[in-house]
């Protein structure tokens, strides 16, 4: 073989090597390719339930404002419900967990006697295009239970022999057959919000826990 074809063929292999990936080469590239996918699977849910946590703080920022309003006017306030976990909308996940928001269906005054407490304070999330929540607000009127508080749990009203209401939204951001909700608080006599995860570990004080502990339902 002459020395001009034996370069040629040098060139030739050394190329071929070049050119391409080997297959473990590849199968690294589809490793990283995977975890940098997951990530980003993982960032944009995380990015979707801290927008739908927000929509729960606003709306329930909007029904402090409507239950004081009902106070100045009445001296006393709402309830939505008539025990502490009867939740609107009743089901938020109407479709097998399809993670589309749920209508507000409440049309006052066509609803009022079906729904008097959200009427009465005339507050809805459907601006914001539905809602991934459900809510419940639970004020006092003369006459009303004094909520308890257990020794170490969570205590939503400090001052039970106060003029007091709480509001809570509740929803499955998880999407799980176990009812892992993710779950936002706000009283009268709380300075901030509380937010919970169950599927955070949070299952201890979730809004059941809550809500039996300080006999929420005899106020109601």
């Amino acid at each position: 073989m002459s020395p001009q074809a034996i370069i040629r063929r040098s060139l030739h292999r050394r190329s071929f090597r070049t050119a391409g990936f080997t297959l473990i080469e590849l199968m690294f590239v589809v490793i990283i390719l995977t975890v940098l996918t997951s990530v980003a699977v993982v960032n944009f849910h995380g990015h979707k339930r801290r927008a739908q946590i927000q929509e729960a703080v606003s709306f329930l920022g909007a029904i402090r404002i409507r239950q004081e309003s009902y106070f100045a006017t009445y001296s006393q306030y709402v309830d939505t419900g008539k025990a502490y976990n009867d939740f609107y909308p009743t089901n938020v996940w109407p479709s097998g967990c399809k993670q589309d928001p749920a209508e507000w269906d409440i049309g006052c005054p066509t609803d009022q006697a079906a729904y008097p407490g959200w009427c009465a304070l005339g507050v809805n999330p459907v601006d914001q295009g539905g809602t991934y929540f459900q809510y419940i607000s639970i004020g006092w009127a003369p006459g009303d239970t004094v909520p308890g508080c257990s020794s170490g749990g969570t205590c939503l009203i400090t001052e039970p022999n106060r003029p007091w209401w709480i509001a809570v939204a509740q929803g499955d951001q998880h999407c799980t057959s176990e009812e892992k909700f993710s779950t936002a608080i706000m009283s009268s006599q709380l300075r901030t919000v509380i937010v919970l995860d169950a599927a955070e570990g949070d299952t201890s004080t979730d809004w059941g826990t809550i809500g039996q502990e300080q006999d929420f339902g005899g106020a109601l």
